[in-house]
């Protein structure tokens, strides 16, 4: 009996129509038949997905999909735990597939994906996780423009809290390309951690920190994602001035906060489980102060609009890096280097 998959596509920027059929699309035409498909309608017009269906086809149907709509746009940005946060509160309660899998409106996977999963599912029952091969894909030039190497040597099964050492004990986070997509994950772990996996910073640290490490994981290189990148990104504007103004240090506190939180709703958590989520979280606030004021001291008039916002987000960042000094050390000579 083949496994079921909940797949959730959530719509998330300015309009993007042939990006947002190419999701529909890639999932629709899977060649594995257990998919129960959820297409979360973040702020888009129902104009918008007409006009997606007419242009491009019953391939970009949402015929058969359940939709979930949140009439306005929940995102903030100020406050990046609200991308997936209530979007994915809602979705908890329509999972009804073995496993999840999420993604934004501007990725898409290879037609095989979802088959080539199940099949590495079934020869690992025990397993918890998936991970496919991630490709970037620039949607300006309609083409592969990257795809990580380190890949290639990764076992096809492991345990996840080596992967979990690796990734944030180690610093090898080449060892794994997770720009923005979300592994396959087991739905009742989702579950478990509710509002915590959405709110965590989804896609990139949640089914890392809070469900890989308890279980195994596999990977699967034939099993193709296509990760977006193009210009307008809301995401990637709000990155550069929530760092450049310190809005993010709220950001990585709470994402360490519902990190560590999920994390104790899917089992019991270690103190080094724990110490290693929050280390890594206080080492991206020295790197994002640090880089801050590097760029700031040739640039802050193009990024604040008084002398007196420049004097108060400067001496933020210089807390935030005197308050461990030591750390702070080492992270700028690998800044420099």
């Amino acid at each position: 009996m083949s496994i079921r998959f909940t797949v959730a596509v959530l719509t998330g920027g300015n309009p993007r129509n042939f990006m947002t059929a190419s999701a529909i699309r890639s999932i629709n035409l899977q060649t594995h038949s257990s998919i129960q498909p959820v297409f979360i309608n973040n702020g888009r017009s129902v104009n918008e997905l007409k006009l997606i269906q007419k242009t491009f086809g019953s391939d970009s149907s949402l015929s058969n999909w359940e939709v979930i709509d949140m009439g306005t746009n929940t995102y903030d940005p100020k406050d990046l735990t609200s991308v997936w946060g209530k979007p994915g509160e809602i979705f908890l309660s329509k999972i009804k597939g073995d496993f999840v899998f999420i993604q934004n409106d501007d990725d898409f996977l290879d037609k095989e994906f979802f088959k080539l999963i199940d099949l590495k599912f079934t020869k690992y029952p025990e397993a918890i996780t998936a991970f496919g091969q991630v490709f970037k894909w620039d949607w300006n030039i309609n083409s592969v423009i990257q795809s990580d190497n380190n890949y290639y040597g990764r076992p096809e099964l492991e345990n996840g809290l080596d992967l979990f050492n690796k990734v944030y004990k180690d610093k090898n986070e080449g060892y794994i390309y997770n720009p923005g997509i979300s592994p396959v994950c087991k739905s009742e772990m989702v579950k478990s951690s509710g509002k915590h996996f959405f709110s965590g910073g989804l896609p990139d640290f949640p089914p890392l920190m809070q469900i890989v490490p308890y279980g195994l994981t596999i990977f699967e290189k034939n099993a193709r994602i296509f990760y977006g990148f193009h210009t307008g990104q809301q995401r990637r504007d709000w990155d550069k001035k929530n760092m450049m103004t310190g809005i993010y240090y709220k950001d990585l506190g709470k994402f360490a906060n519902h990190n560590i939180a999920g994390a104790k709703k899917c089992g019991p958590i270690t103190r080094h489980h724990r110490k290693t989520i929050e280390n890594f979280f206080r080492e991206r606030k020295i790197t994002y102060a640090l880089t801050s004021l590097i760029y700031l001291k040739a640039n802050h008039r193009k990024i604040f609009s008084s002398k007196s916002q420049s004097i108060r987000v400067v001496g933020l960042h210089l807390i935030v890096v005197l308050r461990f000094p030591l750390v702070a050390m080492k992270i700028f000579h690998k800044i420099i280097k």
